[in-house]
């Protein structure tokens, strides 16, 4: 389970590693999932 704090360091919600890692991965490349890496 992952912790997610605010700036303060109360707790804002938990959630499964795998959402989190998943979620993380997703943020910087939002296309990455949908869209090919290498155009036809």
């Amino acid at each position: 389970m992952v912790h997610e704090l605010d700036p303060d360091g109360k707790q804002l919600h938990v959630i499964k590693y795998s959402e989190y890692a998943a979620d993380k991965v997703r943020t910087p490349y939002p296309g990455a999932i949908t869209s090919p890496l290498i155009p036809p």
